[in-house]
């Protein structure tokens, strides 16, 4: 009896969270469309999009000018029927192979609706990840990173190496909680440091695991820029690092919104935990 009770809770909790194959039409909007549609495709297919804004400075000619406001745009998305949907029993690996080739055509149809005299295109980091950003941004500056110990937050030193080589004010921000197995000091594009981070920091905040072996390589980040005249290079960045999230639909269409644990999914809902 109790064996066919647990069969049935698995059964159900399978129904609830798999995702049938669905598409949709969908329009973003803001001063950032790209990065609206760059974070909308990544949650629904699995694969990692990250954003840049082009490098922004101050007009020589005129250094008292206010900068003019970012214009509200709207793009839209045609959101496929992914080749491999959701599915918490396959690693998110699986998923985001199996979807990138047509992430990259729908990212590419998104940028054909993008003014003729845009800086934004797709790109590749070195380790493979993809990233919408100009041909070249703040971070592909050179810098110099000293180095940050065992269980020591590396981003403040990462902010101060950066800030140095540019020129700007940078906010590098990765939420609470980070831990560090030791980063070594390296001269290099701010872009690769910041992977050699990602790969050596272990992530203690909101998807805490007790798990030792748990990491979570799968991370994103977004590079933004505000015009100042005032500041130091006439902007101000900000880098966010954020985990990989998936969307997904569950039996009765109802949209759910999980984050990557490298091959695992957090759920609410763990099948194998009888209530």
């Amino acid at each position: 009896m109790k064996l066919a009770r647990t069969l049935l809770i698995r059964i159900v909790a399978v129904a609830l969270i798999s995702t049938p194959a669905w598409g949709e039409n969908l329009s973003v909007s803001g001063p950032r469309p790209l990065l609206e549609a760059a974070r909308t495709i990544s949650v629904r297919s699995g694969v990692s999009l990250s954003y840049e804004d082009p490098l922004t400075q101050a007009d020589p000619l005129n250094p008292s000018a206010k900068p003019a406001p970012l214009q509200a745009r709207t793009v839209r998305i045609e959101i496929p029927a992914w080749p491999e949907p959701f599915n918490p029993r396959v690693p998110t690996i699986l998923m985001e192979s199996a979807n990138i080739l047509e992430a990259i055509k729908v990212v590419g149809d998104v940028l054909k609706q993008e003014p003729a005299n845009s800086a934004l295109t797709l790109r590749r980091a070195s380790d493979g990840r993809l990233f919408l950003g100009p041909t070249q941004s703040l971070l592909d500056i050179q810098i110099h990173f000293p180095g940050a110990g065992r269980r020591k937050d590396p981003w403040p030193v990462f902010q101060k190496a950066l800030e140095q080589a540019s020129g700007f004010q940078v906010s590098a921000s990765a939420g609470e909680g980070w831990e560090s197995d030791g980063v070594e000091a390296s001269d290099g594009s701010a872009r690769e440091v910041l992977l050699k981070i990602l790969e050596a920091s272990r992530h203690w905040g909101p998807l805490y695991s007790p798990d030792p072996e748990v990491w979570l390589p799968k991370f994103q980040w977004d590079l933004t820029a505000e015009p100042d005249a005032k500041a130091q290079g006439g902007a101000r960045y900000k880098l966010s690092i954020r985990a990989l999230q998936i969307e997904y639909r569950d039996a009765q269409g109802k949209l759910h919104l999980s984050s990557t644990v490298t091959d695992r999914i957090v759920e609410g809902f763990d099948p194998d935990d009888e209530p």
